[in-house]
């Protein structure tokens, strides 16, 4: 046994160590710290690694493929729109509604192969057939094109109260594309809401800044001032702008073809003696002057202006409107034109005459200015009896008349009136005095 202190060696029974001189006992026990155990190394499966491995690699590749695929398609789809609609501007209807069918085909999940095929029908007149495709975009999903299409086709069906409210709908979006913005338009000037149509517009133009689709648009605002009856001025200007929005100045060709001059009347609204003809003046050469006497507005079914014109004793509103070589109407010109009646002949004596070495008496009477002709009644009375007398020369055109007197014992009495012709009907003055003649 050993000094746990110092080392040396103790005998049996020692309480202290005749060395150091410690107590002798058990050593201190000594804390040590716990061992960490390491984990064990696994030993790699390389086999399951290699098909985890493809398995990551193929779901990888077959979304790539599929997103790939998905990417084509979308990309096939909005081709076959764009040329639908290319051909759509260029009037090319067949080629369009192929185009816009083959998107469907695609992808009947989409509205705009319906709306194009709707656009397609109604540029040809087939209300009922573009309906039928604005139904089933609506029901894909309901686009501001969907809208102004569907006004539109509501609008050719007389439906313009459904037609204004959709066109409200799309007027209050933020912006809006060139296709959406024209086809309002159109819905809006059939059904006659032309500062709706025009705030349509100016939306359309505010989001556009393709040069091609800036000309449509001022084309279609264009069309809407002139359709509103909108001054020279307020179109001139219009036009004005266009041209310098788009960088393109054949757009003041325009105001040659779009301008609308105002005719005039030579002579002005007012008080006419009997006779009167009216003479109108075109504002330009080529135009052609449409006119009414009853108050209507004039159209081109309308008389159309060849020269001076008789107007009938009384009041008479002309309205008259001018054409130009495009077929555009210009501002309605109106004017009030009092004529003073036709006055009344005036019967003289009845003249002994011969007629054919046969008696007779001829009844005539003064002239009346402005008059086209003459009627005349002459009557045979005889006791209760009265009888139409026909002359025997009759001629409406002349001052006088005559008539046999082959028997004797009766009266002849003889008036006449005058009258003016004017767009083939007649219109007779007072009836002139009573003339009689005992036979």
């Amino acid at each position: 046994m050993k000094c746990h202190h110092c080392g040396a060696a103790l005998k049996p029974g020692m309480k202290f160590c005749p060395q150091c001189g410690q107590a002798v006992g058990e050593p201190k026990e000594t804390k040590q710290a716990p061992k960490v155990q390491k984990p064990k190394k696994r030993r790699l499966n390389f086999g399951k690694v290699k098909i985890t491995a493809a398995v990551v690699v193929l779901i990888l590749v077959a979304a790539g493929v599929g997103a790939a695929a998905l990417l084509f398609q979308n990309h096939e789809y909005q081709t076959s729109i764009d040329l639908g609609n290319r051909n759509l501007d260029q009037k090319a209807y067949t080629a369009a509604k192929a185009s816009f069918a083959e998107a469907v085909k695609m992808n009947d999940r989409r509205p705009e192969g319906y709306e194009g095929q709707a656009a397609v029908a109604l540029a040809k007149g087939q209300t009922g057939t573009a309906e039928t495709n604005l139904k089933k975009a609506k029901r894909r999903r309901d686009t501001n094109y969907g809208k102004a299409l569907r006004a539109q086709a509501a609008a050719a069906e007389d439906q313009d109260k459904d037609a204004k409210a959709l066109l409200n709908q799309i007027v209050i979006a933020e912006s809006l594309d060139r296709r959406t913005a024209v086809a309002g338009a159109k819905a809006a000037r059939k059904i006659g809401e032309f500062k709706l149509g025009e705030k349509i517009v100016s939306r359309g133009i505010k989001s556009t800044k393709d040069k091609a689709d800036l000309k449509r648009l001022y084309r279609a605002q264009i069309d809407l001032y002139i359709a509103e009856g909108r001054s020279n001025t307020a179109v001139s200007k219009l036009i004005d702008e266009s041209a310098q929005a788009t960088g393109d100045a054949d757009m003041l060709k325009l105001k040659k073809t779009l301008l609308v001059s105002r005719p005039t009347f030579v002579s002005k609204p007012g008080h006419y003696d009997i006779g009167f003809k009216l003479k109108l003046k075109a504002g330009r050469k080529s135009d052609i002057l449409y006119y009414t006497t009853d108050g209507s507005r004039p159209n081109r079914k309308s008389k159309v202006y060849a020269g001076a014109f008789l107007l009938p004793p009384g009041a008479t509103t002309v309205r008259v409107v001018a054409y130009n070589s495009s077929g555009r109407s210009g501002t309605v010109l109106n004017g009030v034109y009092t004529v003073s009646e036709l006055a009344a002949p005036k019967a003289q004596d009845w003249q002994d005459t011969k007629l054919e070495d046969m008696d007779g008496v001829s009844f005539s009477w003064n002239a009346v200015s402005g008059a086209s002709g003459y009627e005349v009644q002459i009557t045979k009375n005889q006791g209760d009896s009265t009888e139409n007398v026909r002359p025997v020369n009759w001629n409406d055109q002349t001052t006088s008349v005559a008539v046999y007197t082959s028997d004797s014992g009766y009266t002849l009495k003889g008036k006449v009136r005058a009258y003016i012709t004017v767009d083939g009907k007649r219109y007779y003055s007072e009836w002139s005095n009573e003339i009689s003649r005992d036979i």
